[in-house]
Formats: C-alpha cells, structure tokens, sequence
C-alpha cells in the first residue's frame, strides 16, 4: 500500500477553522499550520498557504548581557492608571517581567498593565496583563508578569482600569531569559547548541544545551546566568512560512 505523502503548511493570517480541499477537509491549528496531503498543497496555495520551511539559525549577542534587574526598565513607583515612566530600554533582546505590590488590605479586583513593544520576532507585539490579585503582606509582591515574546525596545507601559489596592506600586525589569531573532509566526524553536564568551577576551566556551527555554517567544536562558562579563551564541532550529 502506498504511504500519503504530506505536507505541513502556514495558513493566511487570519484565516482559521475547517479548510475544505479536494482530497479531505483540514483543520487550521491556533498558530496557523495544516498538515495536508501533499496531492492539495497547490490546492491551498491557490488560497494563500505557504509552506512550512525549517531552518537551523545561530546567534550571538551583541555584548555581555546585564544580569537580571528587577527595577531596570521602570523604576519602582506608584501602581496608578496612566503611562508608567521607562527609565531604560533592555540591554539585550529579552523577557521584562513585571512585579505588582498590591498592598495588605484590599485586593486588586480589576485592571490592566498593557506594554507594547517592537518583539524578538519583529513584530509590534501588546501584552494585555491582568493585574487582578488578592491581597499581600506590606511590601510583599502578588504577581510577576512577564512578556510573551523577547523585548528589543519598549514602546509605553500602560496601567488602565485599576480598581483596588492598597497604595499598590509596581516595578518593571529583567529576568534570566534571552531572546534570540526568529521570523514573524514562527513555530518549533528548539535549542541544540550553546558557547558562552567571556567577553574580555573574546574566547568562546562550549555549554550544556540550555534547558530553560520558552518555545513561544524564542527566550533561553543561558546555562550560566547573565552576569555582564559573558556573551552567548545559540544555535537553534526554527520554522516559519516560506
């Protein structure tokens, strides 16, 4: 018996659901890919698909990455709704993670921290963060909230719609994790391959393949934490329309 061949494919933005084609009917996965019968695969790029193209890309940043800060980005401040101050844009593409102090006496029952930034992946990406949480010990954070993608520049932090809270404050900075460029509606990122530099000297170093990852931003962390003396080079397999 002969195998079916297939094919995997991006869908047009936007387009979702049940694709009808002459060989069987396709469901559109949420990041936009069809595995199809090849036989249908000028079927659909009739309609727009592309086809999925993987490609192995390495990285090197482009100096010692800063080790993690919490206040970095935006210093420690007030929790109040409007546009928060950005005293420093990342040092490196990377994830910002935001810590919220809702106070010890009323929680936060409704609003917003929206930051809108140019992404790892090119794109404007919006993170809409819930800052909804219950009360903490003075001082105490309730939340950490992080970005979706790597941050090559932030454009605004946002607070809108904050209802509660006891003289709740904020504070916007760095984690561990960096991001390394990808294409626009990219899927599949793996790690195989990583060298620390110590960046005085230029001289590379072999590391253990990193196993602290999130594939749907394209964010590592390095086997050895940035700590500004150290540069890193990634090799990584990524896929994407072609």
């Amino acid at each position: 018996m002969a195998t079916t061949q297939t094919v995997r494919m991006f869908a047009p933005t936007g387009i979702g659901g049940l694709i009808q084609a002459p060989s069987g009917t396709y469901a559109v996965a949420s990041d936009g890919v069809v595995t199809a019968n090849a036989a249908d695969a000028q079927f659909l790029l009739g309609l727009g698909f592309q086809f999925a193209v993987t490609d192995h890309k390495l990285y090197t940043t482009g100096g010692a990455p800063a080790a993690s800060s919490a206040a970095v980005t935006v210093s420690s401040t007030s929790l109040t709704a409007g546009s928060l101050t950005i005293a420093a844009q990342p040092d490196t593409p990377r994830q910002l993670q935001a810590v919220v102090f809702p106070g010890a006496t009323t929680a936060i029952t409704a609003g917003n921290l929206v930051l809108t930034y140019t992404a790892n992946d090119g794109t404007t990406q919006v993170d809409t963060l819930s800052l909804v949480m219950a009360t903490q010990t003075a001082g105490t954070a309730g939340a950490t909230l992080t970005t979706t993608k790597g941050v090559e520049r932030l454009a605004s932090a946002v607070v809108s719609g904050l209802v509660g809270g006891t003289s709740p404050g904020v504070q916007i900075g760095t984690n561990n994790f960096l991001a390394v460029p990808v294409p626009p509606r990219f899927v599949d990122f793996a790690v195989v391959a990583e060298k620390k530099i110590t960046w005085a000297t230029g001289l590379p170093a072999d590391e253990a393949v990193p196993t602290s990852f999130i594939t749907a931003g394209a964010l590592v962390t390095p086997t050895t934490n940035p700590n500004a003396t150290l540069g890193f080079s990634f090799g990584y397999n990524v896929t994407f329309p072609g």
